[in-house]
């Protein structure tokens, strides 16, 4: 009996859920075969190309050289955070930022 019920439920969610086709517009059967033969259709433009910056600036110059961790140097997890203290910007010290 319980596996009669259980199935009986599930085809009942799937009847709510998932009704019949309907249009997304809200417009009837009729009225879309009105409309769509009077679409044009419009390939879209290109993306835009790859940006043109060169503003970008090596971390890695004489005043701020790339020292590996000592023994109580501290990083976490953020990547740019970990890069300014690997070169000197911020403190080698994570526990004291």
């Amino acid at each position: 009996m319980l596996v009669l019920f259980s199935a009986l439920f599930a085809l009942a969610s799937v009847a709510i859920a998932f009704p019949s086709y309907g249009s997304l517009a809200g417009l009837s059967r009729e009225e879309l075969d009105q409309i769509i033969p009077t679409l044009n259709y419009q390939a879209p433009p290109n993306p835009p190309g790859p940006l043109k910056d060169d503003s970008t600036k090596l971390v890695n110059d004489a005043a701020h050289p790339w020292k590996p961790l000592e023994q109580d140097d501290i990083r976490g997890p953020c990547p740019g955070l970990n890069t300014l203290a690997s070169h000197g910007v911020r403190l080698r010290l994570g526990h004291r930022c």
